[in-house]
């Protein structure tokens, strides 16, 4: 072949494995994972990245091929290897787990840390709690709060929950609750529960914010939607005592008992001394009103029997 003809081959290759790439991609796209296996074997085992990273995830996943852990761990530490950002990561999480190989904190810890300098928004969040908890690392809050900032930068809605407990507690910054509820409102507008709690809980409190209690209360809500219990419970303590609401038992009762549904004890324990004082009205009440709980909030309210009630009929029925 003479070098004409080699530089024109050299120049199509980079082409023709684009191509490739695109039809395996478009085959795992469209759910035919024994295609895309096919397709993507090829240039995994010629040493292309993306493809290896592929081939590890579809034998994790037990997609177009049976399920291998060993092997999805070797194809993803192949791809690691090549600075594959992706692979990073996911190597990061098997040894952290103990996936196909076994499980080792501080390989974990380095190689989530080789994807977070690769601005892996995912693993620069785990990088923080690997720090903050000295996992796999000597714990190190600075550099903790420096990873959680990274990844709430780019909107990881867990690192900016974590990021804004540091400003709330004053762990390796200078307290401040304004900074904190900016972190919480940006990771509970992601609709994540626990930042949706801590701002019901900060207005509920007046901590960093003048007390409001309505605020409170439709913070509660929305985490509630989660089945967050402690928001669940917190919505019951102000039906119960009348915070920004009527005083209400039957609704206190009931919002205890969803929170109880949903792993509380102590919820479970002011449901049963309230329902010990309700007569045959209550009860009635109480009843219709846990079924509509249950439905709203995707929970199972177990069927009490007996409530210490003097015209208690034997519980409530959904």
């Amino acid at each position: 072949m003479n070098k004409i003809a080699l530089l024109v081959l050299f120049c199509f290759l980079p082409t023709l494995a684009h191509a490739d790439i695109d039809s395996a991609k478009a085959a795992y796209d469209a759910e035919d994972y024994k295609k895309a296996f096919e397709l993507y074997l090829p240039m995994a085992e010629d040493g292309n990245a993306e493809a290896q990273y592929q081939i590890g995830v579809m034998y994790w996943q037990g997609q177009g091929v049976s399920q291998d852990e060993t092997k999805a761990f070797e194809w993803m530490q192949k791809a690691a290897k090549q600075g594959h950002a992706r692979s990073e990561a996911n190597l990061g999480m098997m040894y952290m787990h103990g996936i196909g190989t076994e499980r080792n904190e501080t390989e974990s810890f380095n190689w989530f840390h080789k994807a977070a300098e690769q601005g892996h928004v995912g693993s620069q969040a785990l990088l923080g709690m690997k720090y903050i908890n000295g996992e796999g690392v000597a714990r190190d809050e600075e550099k903790a709060l420096h990873w959680f900032l990274k990844a709430s930068e780019q909107g990881d809605k867990w690192a900016q929950y974590n990021l804004a407990l540091m400003y709330q507690n004053g762990v390796a910054v200078e307290q401040d609750t304004a900074k904190a509820l900016k972190w919480y409102r940006k990771s509970a507008d992601q609709d994540f529960p626990k930042a949706q709690h801590n701002i019901g809980d900060m207005y509920l409190q007046g901590k960093g914010v003048e007390r409001d209690y309505l605020e409170a209360l439709e913070w509660f809500r929305k985490a509630s939607k989660s089945k967050l219990s402690k928001s669940q419970a917190n919505i019951g303590y102000m039906y119960e005592n009348g915070l920004g609401i009527p005083t209400d038992q039957v609704k206190a009762y009931a919002w205890y008992r969803l929170a109880e549904s949903n792993g509380s004890r102590s919820a479970g324990n002011s449901a049963r001394q309230i329902k010990a004082g309700f007569n045959q009205e209550q009860l009635t009440r109480a009843k219709g009103l846990l079924g509509e709980l249950g439905d709203a909030y995707g929970t199972d309210i177990k069927i009490e029997t007996g409530s210490g009630g003097k015209d208690d009929p034997g519980g409530t029925n959904r």
